[in-house]
């Protein structure tokens, strides 16, 4: 009889365990997904002409979703992790940002939803003086890349400003003095670029960034 309800007792521990490793992962356990939810919010309809880019903690895309005319909320399911939510602007929507700055966020496993503000400029920098921050855009001949979208996030705030490279290749940037990382989000036929190793300091001044063939 004891060796019976043994038996019985270790089936319904087994049971136990595989329930509770099923719902582990069903909530986002190691090696399950998670979904995680990015909402724009902004005084103006300029939602349209955005994308949410999730990058993961090396700076590589995990993902991204063009964002709807009214805006609203997107989903992504990935795997469990701490991703960086940022925003770039859709092939034709060149300039859609230019006149607004937003915080770059972070979602997590624990809080996986987040809220990204979308504020004009004329609201962010009211009193703060400025510098000229230039980022110039060529190709390895040296041939200046018109139409790109520039990213420069950083400052006093910690907020994204963008500029888009004029018939000289220049992306032009008035901003409270600090540090800024520079990204360059759209994809640029032919050719590649490292975010990762291009930065500016409190100084301001100019800095360029030489593209790469694709396959040199």
């Amino acid at each position: 009889m004891k060796h019976r309800l043994y038996r019985i007792l270790a089936l319904v521990f087994s049971l136990c365990l595989v329930c509770g490793a099923l719902a582990f992962s069903a909530c986002g356990g190691e090696g399950g997904t998670v979904d995680y939810s990015v909402t724009l919010t902004c005084e103006d309809p300029i939602y349209g002409g955005l994308i949410v880019q999730i990058k993961k903690e090396d700076g590589s895309l995990a993902a991204e979703k063009g964002a709807s005319m009214d805006g609203g909320t997107l989903t992504f399911t990935l795997e469990k992790g701490s991703y960086t939510v940022m925003l770039a602007e859709k092939k034709g929507f060149e300039g859609t940002l230019t006149e607004y700055v937003y915080s770059i966020a972070t979602v997590t496993a624990e809080k996986p939803n987040v809220t990204i503000n979308i504020v004009p400029v004329s609201q962010q920098y009211v009193g703060q003086e400025k510098i000229a921050y230039n980022v110039t855009v060529q190709k390895p001949d040296g041939t200046p890349v018109e139409g790109v979208s520039v990213q420069l996030c950083g400052g006093p705030t910690y907020v994204c400003n963008f500029a888009v490279t004029d018939e000289n290749g220049v992306a032009s940037f008035e901003l409270p003095a600090g540090s800024y990382e520079v990204h360059i989000e759209q994809k640029i036929e032919g050719f590649t670029f490292d975010n990762s190793q291009y930065k500016m300091g409190e100084e301001g001044g100019a800095l360029t960034v030489t593209l790469t063939a694709e396959n040199a």
